[in-house]
């Protein structure tokens, strides 16, 4: 797309197979249509026939329409394989080069990984911690007191909401 961008002149069209595989997110899709239509320059769909050329109140909507649905896709798309992912995670595999807290990698199968108990220890600890009420930070405050280690220098409530999130998914 980039060269494409780069290669347009005065009275040139951008020619797409449709309007959603210019860009996922909306906000995209209008930068490039601007920078398009800013150097004298239209853009064609193939599969509608829908042009900026010759543009009705319509056809603007239509395009609109399109790239509201496209951007949702992306949504649903991206929480579909986030969920995906932690559910692969929870059934032991390894889905990155950073093992999740509570788990290390399996010896015997580096694909896979095994509970770590102490890591495993300080999970328990936040669910029982979370669900007594206590806010994250309280949360990163009490784990450091009873003397629970983080992976890194210190608790941080961000990794703790993101622990508790993952083992409530």
């Amino acid at each position: 797309l980039g060269s494409a961008l780069s290669s347009l002149q005065q009275g040139y069209a951008l020619v797409v197979y449709n309007w959603d595989r210019v860009a996922r997110d909306r906000m995209v899709h209008v930068a490039i249509e601007s920078f398009v239509i800013g150097n004298n320059c239209h853009m064609e769909s193939v599969m509608n026939g829908a042009s900026t050329k010759k543009e009705s109140p319509e056809d603007e909507l239509v395009r609109s329409i399109m790239q509201s649905l496209s951007g949702y896709q992306r949504q649903i798309n991206a929480l579909r394989t986030k969920s995906a992912m932690l559910a692969y995670q929870k059934n032991g595999r390894r889905m990155g080069s950073v093992h999740p807290y509570g788990m290390r990698q399996n010896l015997t199968d580096p694909k896979l990984m095994i509970k770590d108990k102490k890591e495993q220890e300080g999970i328990k600890r936040i669910i029982e911690l979370r669900e007594g009420g206590l806010g994250w930070r309280l949360i990163a405050k009490t784990l450091t007191q009873e003397g629970i280690k983080p992976r890194g220098k210190q608790w941080h409530f961000s990794t703790i909401k993101n622990i508790y999130i993952r083992e409530n998914a």
